[in-house]
């Protein structure tokens, strides 16, 4: 799942400031995100597969 979010906020945001607003965190966070250093809680997650399109299949291989 690690390397389906990294490709996930790097292909639907174009920054990480817009991962940090569109999920409420910090810009540090979304960075983290975005280079695969720490992942998202499954708050994050779920609110991708209902808001993100493409989402659900991305990361649940659905």
């Amino acid at each position: 799942m690690r390397d389906a979010w990294i490709e996930l906020t790097n292909k639907h945001f174009q920054s990480a400031e817009h991962v940090a607003v569109f999920f409420g965190v910090t810009e540090k966070a979304a960075r983290n995100w975005r280079d695969g250093v720490t992942g998202p809680r499954g708050g994050a997650v779920a609110y991708a597969i209902k808001n993100v399109p493409g989402a659900a299949e991305k990361l649940l291989g659905a």
